[in-house]
């Protein structure tokens, strides 16, 4: 019998909608794309996240992820907990090619639900391809994160990007074709950087009912990304029409 678990939909920041799935963060476990501003900057390694009873159950599901099991599980603890939307790496992100298939498997058993993630993996090489392949499933928003250590991530059709502001002058140094900036620091108000919209959570702005992510929608809704929007407006196609990409871009972002 398994000891692993998906968290219910009572984190205060998901609200009431959202379900969770989480292992540990951090190079040694589950984070090969890290940079060091995000292996200093880490939420998943403070607070909450450091009680005994959090990361154990951490630990738990990482070494349950590694076995054969996981993917039927997990497929299971969907359907009877009745998951409507699921945030794929409350804590942790994707660590080799086969866990990446496995979610693959997951998400394509479950087409009901919506599943989303953010990850720095893009950064290792043999992972981008399973990366794109995963992010390719009608139900699965896939985030590309970026600070400004990572470099510039590549832009692939349907991958938004999201970047991690440590304060609020690099936030205003957001890229202006990623698609949101997080903050670190959220102490002033900070609708837009750059141009970018922030995170609602995180802005800043004070309001009678929390914003939580199961009210904003922005990261597990499916939307075009910015730089395709750009494109568009380039190249003047109307909302809706297929973009045909000259050749010389192709290789940023992927076969028409």
């Amino acid at each position: 019998m398994t000891t692993a678990a998906i968290s219910d939909n009572s984190n205060s920041k998901l609200g009431e909608l959202i379900h969770g799935w989480s292992i540990p963060a951090g190079r040694a476990w589950s984070c090969p794309g890290e940079s060091v501003l995000c292996r200093t900057r880490c939420y998943a390694k403070r607070g909450f996240f450091r009680m005994q009873n959090v990361t154990a159950s951490h630990v738990r599901n990482f070494n349950f992820s590694l076995t054969a099991a996981f993917s039927d599980w997990l497929v299971s603890a969907v359907h009877s907990n009745f998951v409507r939307v699921m945030r794929v790496h409350v804590a942790g992100d994707f660590y080799d090619v086969e866990y990446v298939q496995k979610w693959f498997s997951i998400v394509t058993r479950c087409p009901q639900q919506q599943f989303f993630a953010y990850t720095r993996s893009w950064r290792v090489e043999e992972m981008l391809p399973e990366l794109v392949r995963l992010a390719n499933q009608p139900n699965f928003s896939l985030w590309w994160s970026i600070d400004r250590e990572t470099g510039p991530a590549p832009c692939v059709r349907g991958i938004r990007r999201a970047y991690m502001a440590i304060d609020d002058v690099d936030a205003e140094n957001a890229p202006d074709d990623c698609d949101l900036v997080f903050r670190s620091q959220t102490g002033t108000i900070m609708k837009k950087a750059n141009g970018v919209q922030v995170c609602p959570p995180e802005n800043g702005v004070k309001l009678r009912e929390k914003i939580t992510c199961s009210r904003c929608g922005i990261c597990w809704k499916q939307k075009p990304t910015q730089w395709e929007h750009a494109l568009r407006q380039y190249l003047d196609v109307q909302p809706g029409g297929e973009i045909n990409v000259p050749e010389e871009v192709v290789c940023l972002v992927g076969a028409p």
